[in-house]
């Protein structure tokens, strides 16, 4: 995972998605590369978070900048997985499988302080 400022995070949402204005994240499936001697990609997938838009919709959820951050990481790897959030159906089963992710984690995990702020 990549932690980008919102400028950076501008950029790549501009190039890629042919969207200005910066983004929470982005996550981009590289598996079409291949690694040495492997014939596997030595990076499968990039994640690309921006805690300036995570700091700046937290108060809207109530949720910390830690909890935001760690939900737009399970948000990418759930894109990475298939999980498609264009059309209401869709959307519907990526948000529950976060919730169900984001719910196994916090039992685990203290996701409040993940930034030890």
């Amino acid at each position: 995972m990549i932690l980008l400022d919102r400028e950076h995070m501008a950029r790549l949402n501009r190039e890629f998605l042919g969207r200005e204005e910066a983004t929470d994240v982005l996550a981009f499936d590289l598996r079409g590369g291949t690694g040495p001697d492997t014939g596997e990609p030595e990076t499968a997938a990039e994640i690309y978070i921006c805690p300036e838009v995570a700091e700046n919709v937290r108060g809207r959820y109530g949720t910390t900048l830690g909890e935001e951050c760690v939900l737009y990481a399970v948000h990418g790897m759930l894109h990475l997985s298939g999980g498609d959030d264009h059309a209401p159906g869709p959307r519907r089963a990526m948000r529950r499988a976060e919730d169900r992710l984001l719910g196994e984690l916090k039992q685990a995990y203290d996701l409040r302080d993940v930034f030890g702020r």
